[in-house]
C-alpha cells in the first residue's frame, strides 16, 4: 500500500519532470521556470529554486511575481537583508517603504510578512517554514493572513491550531526540516 506522503512525493517528482521537459523544449518561456522554482521552494531545495527564479527573472526582469518569490525564498533562508528590498520592489512600494532593511530582525520579519500579505501561497509557505523553525507566533500571523486573503484554502486555517499548540508548548515541538535546520527568523 502506498501512503499519502509517498503519493504526494511521486506527484511532485512527476510535476518536476514535466516542468524540466517544458524548459528543455522552450527555454525562452518564463512560466515553467517560475512553477519549477515554486515547486523546489516547497521541497526545500533552495539552491535549485533560486536558480529557477533567477532564470525566470532573466526572461522577465522586474516581474513582481518573480521578485516576490525570490524575496520569499531569501526570507525562508534567513537572508532577510536581501529579501526585504526584493519584496519592496515586488510590491512597488517607494524606497521609503514600510520599514528599512537593517533594523531589528523582528521589524524586518514584520515588514516581509506585510509585503507578501496579498499572496496567500507565499504566506502559507512562510507560515509553514516558521512553524518548522519553532517561530509559531509569527507563523500564526502569516497563516491567518493567508486564510483571510483566500478563505478557500483550508490548509492555511488547518495549520494555525498546530502553530498555536507549538507556541503554548503543548505536544511535541515541531521539528525543523532539512535545509531549514534550527535557524530562527526573529
Amino acid at each position: 500500500a502506498i501512503t499519502a506522503a509517498e503519493l504526494g512525493r511521486a506527484r511532485l517528482d512527476e510535476a518536476e519532470a514535466h516542468l524540466r521537459r517544458a524548459i528543455a523544449l522552450r527555454p525562452d518561456n518564463p512560466i515553467p521556470y517560475f512553477n519549477l522554482g515554486t515547486l523546489l521552494l516547497v521541497r526545500s531545495r533552495h539552491e535549485e529554486a533560486e536558480a529557477a527564479f533567477q532564470s525566470y527573472l532573466g526572461i522577465l526582469p522586474g516581474s513582481a511575481s518573480g521578485l516576490g518569490r525570490l524575496g520569499l525564498l531569501y526570507l525562508l533562508q534567513d537572508r532577510v537583508e536581501e529579501a526585504v528590498p526584493l519584496l519592496i520592489r515586488a510590491r512597488g512600494v517607494p524606497a521609503a517603504g514600510p520599514a528599512t532593511p537593517g533594523g531589528p530582525a523582528s521589524a524586518r520579519l514584520a515588514t516581509a510578512i506585510a509585503l507578501v500579505e496579498d499572496d496567500p501561497g507565499a504566506l502559507m509557505l512562510l507560515g509553514r517554514a516558521l512553524v518548522e523553525r519553532g517561530n509559531s507566533g509569527d507563523a500564526i500571523l502569516a497563516l491567518r493572513r493567508a486564510g483571510e486573503e483566500a478563505p478557500r484554502p483550508a490548509r492555511a486555517r488547518a495549520l494555525v491550531p498546530g502553530a498555536d499548540r507549538a507556541r503554548s508548548g503543548a505536544g511535541r515541538p515541531p521539528r525543523a526540516a532539512g535545509a531549514l535546520g534550527a535557524a530562527k527568523v526573529a
